[in-house]
């Protein structure tokens, strides 16, 4: 009923009355591929013009399908700097060390032109120096091809490559010349590269639904609710992680050095150390479709955008994409990703990896790379300040940022009263109201530290005399006290300076001050009591000359015998410049960037000793390199 050619390959798509969609393959003379439906007859077909996508209408509706997988089969490693991956019948060597694309490939393998089926997973042995080793996964079928054929110069003699069979859900590589497989009653053998059986691993207690590699002597488990990573040669579990059983882990990706595993699902990823320590977890709402290690980044990238995972748990969009790609490599220092696409084609994507980059220096702490980046200008945004204050980097963000109001508050965060000063000046001659409300925060501030000469300045921007007043007492400054009782004298109107000229007479302990100042406020009374209880006979006459028959009694006043004269103490020692009234009361270390000129950093000069927030002591015995095993290492691992 409805006949159309594909648009990219050289299919004929046709459906029909019979309940049947027959897709054609017009270079070969096979029988056409037959999909079928068991109810309902098939009447029109549509093919997308870029996507691998076909629609199908029938008599209750429609289904829209894909007539292959598209992940292509592909396995690369960071350390070695290439890639085999599965194209027409051919398993092909990228290089990631050559500029051009057209020069970087080479053949490896060739499988008969007979075989249609086509494979969903490709392992190559990168231990194995002197021969090419490539298995090729087929699912559903649960069978293996294994492939080995020496390395040579010239070329690949193609008659000479040795091709075994087998069943199994799934394999990895363990040695030089060893390959674990997963048969379909979940039984692990380990077989050696002529494909005869050299031993059973056997593991109790668990049941394993699928295998990955994990460096030389250890293979990745999964059952349905951990990951389980176990040494086949001490026969023991090193490692265990728990992950959701409704979200299986798919792929796993290692570090170059096997420092950290990455391990995703289609929307869960699992951060772990080499000992299976989780470091962070992750989820996507679009399916995850590949990932490769930076360093200690993880790059990975969904159907429209290409992200990155650092292992403390921060993430982040590094840029958006067109179509689906599969990440196989990131070129270190180059902002170069190397990918496949959906075609079975190598390309390159620009990156730019600032933002995660300058996210591991500050945490590892990379002075000379966070300056690099700082004076590059690349980074912008409050994202950032917001990143480096929620980490406890104020001190960073500080010399980052050029809004006054923001450089304020970062500076009080990370205790540098210097700089917060700095911009709390700006802030008075731009905006006084701020500038105002930032000498107030700063004398806060200043105070809990201890620095009282920025706190007798700041009490005095915000004419705060009450509490400079005070600050004067505590610090014995009776010089500065007593210019203080002289300004509130003259403000004779201001009743706030009434109340403020009394309490510097109480701190000076100054009484004839103390009944001056209540006769100017009309307390006349009180002014008789005090100069009478403190001896100034003269003065209490005249007061009480003034108050007549008003005059207290002061045999009604109780203890007035043994009442003393208010005075503080004197002062054992008087500074002499303001910077000596300081003391410290909350030591504030100081950073990389306090007190120097970032312009004038020597980034050819050595760094501090940096810190690896992530090193510890365990998985030390974590093969760092599959290089480090000489001449087949374990090559007679069970033989």
């Amino acid at each position: 009923s409805c006949v159309l050619f594909h648009p990219k390959k050289d299919l004929i798509i046709s459906n029909s009355e019979d309940k049947s969609i027959r897709v054609w393959d017009m270079n070969k003379e096979s029988a056409p591929q037959v999909l079928r439906r068991e109810n309902d007859r098939y009447w029109i077909l549509a093919v997308h013009p870029t996507l691998n996508l076909i629609g199908a209408g029938h008599d209750q509706g429609m289904v829209v399908f894909k007539l292959e997988r598209e992940r292509p089969a592909y396995d690369c490693s960071p350390s070695h700097k290439r890639m085999y991956y599965f194209n027409d019948n051919y398993v092909i060597e990228h290089s990631f060390r050559t500029k051009s694309l057209n020069e970087s490939s080479a053949q490896v393998f060739r499988r008969s032109s007979r075989i249609n089926e086509k494979p969903r997973t490709l392992l190559y042995n990168y231990s194995n120096r002197q021969q090419h080793c490539v298995l090729l996964l087929f699912d559903p079928m649960g069978t293996y091809e294994l492939h080995v054929s020496d390395k040579k110069r010239g070329g690949v003699d193609f008659s000479r490559q040795s091709t075994y069979k087998g069943f199994a859900k799934s394999a990895a590589f363990v040695s030089r010349n060893r390959f674990a497989v997963l048969d379909k009653n979940r039984q692990i053998w380990q077989r050696d590269l002529k494909n005869e059986v050299k031993k059973k691993i056997t593991i109790p207690g668990l049941v394993v639904n699928q295998i990955f590699p994990a460096g030389l002597g250890r293979i990745l488990l999964r059952t349905s609710d951990a990951m389980v990573l176990y040494d086949i040669q001490a026969t023991k579990i090193v490692g265990e992680l728990r992950i959701q059983s409704r979200h299986p882990i798919k792929y796993v990706v290692w570090s170059a050095k096997h420092k950290f595993v990455a391990m995703f699902s289609k929307s869960n990823i699992h951060i772990a150390k080499a000992n299976l320590d989780e470091c962070c977890f992750t989820f996507e709402n679009s399916r995850i479709k590949s990932g490769a290690w930076d360093d200690e980044t993880f790059v990975y990238n969904t159907a429209t955008h290409i992200k990155y995972l650092l292992p403390n748990g921060d993430k982040g969009i590094i840029r958006t994409i067109e179509d689906p790609v599969y990440i196989c490599q990131i070129s270190p220092n180059s902002q170069e990703l190397h990918f496949l696409n959906r075609e079975k084609k190598c390309g390159v994507a620009k990156i730019d990896p600032t933002e995660y980059v300058y996210k591991v220096a500050v945490t590892k702490c990379k002075y000379k790379t966070v300056v690099r980046i700082m004076r590059s200008g690349k980074l912008v945004g409050k994202s950032i300040i917001a990143y480096l204050q929620k980490k406890g980097f104020p001190e960073v963000a500080l010399h980052f940022v050029k809004d006054e109001k923001i450089k304020f508050q970062l500076a009080l965060q990370c205790g540098n009263i210097a700089s917060a000063k700095e911009s709390a000046e700006k802030l008075e001659k731009t905006d006084p109201k701020s500038g105002k409300a930032c000498w107030e925060q700063l004398g806060v501030e200043a105070l809990r530290q201890g620095v009282c000469h920025i706190v007798e300045e700041a009490y005095m921007k915000t004419s705060n005399f009450d509490r400079l007043s005070f600050l004067y007492t505590i610090t014995g400054n009776t010089t500065n006290l007593k210019k203080m009782l002289d300004i509130a004298s003259q403000f004779r109107k201001d009743k706030n300076a009434v109340v403020s000229q009394f309490h510097n007479t109480l701190y000076l302990g100054d009484v004839e001050s103390r009944v001056d100042c209540l006769k100017k406020a009309g307390m006349l009374r009180l002014a008789y009591v005090t100069a009478a209880v403190h001896g100034l006979q003269g003065v209490a006459e005249t007061l009480a000359k003034e108050l007549k028959e008003k005059t207290p009694d002061l045999n009604s006043i109780p203890n007035i015998s043994t009442a003393k004269l208010l005075k503080p103490p004197v002062p054992i020692i008087r500074a002499q410049k303001k910077q000596d009234y300081n003391w410290p009361l909350v030591e504030v270390s100081s950073g990389y960037f306090d007190g120097i000129d970032i312009s004038k950093i020597d980034l050819n000069a050595p760094d501090p000793e940096e810190k690896d927030p992530y090193d510890d002591e365990e998985g030390d015995d974590i093969l760092e390199n599959d290089d480090d095993m000489k001449n087949g290492g374990m090559g007679d691992l069970g033989g």
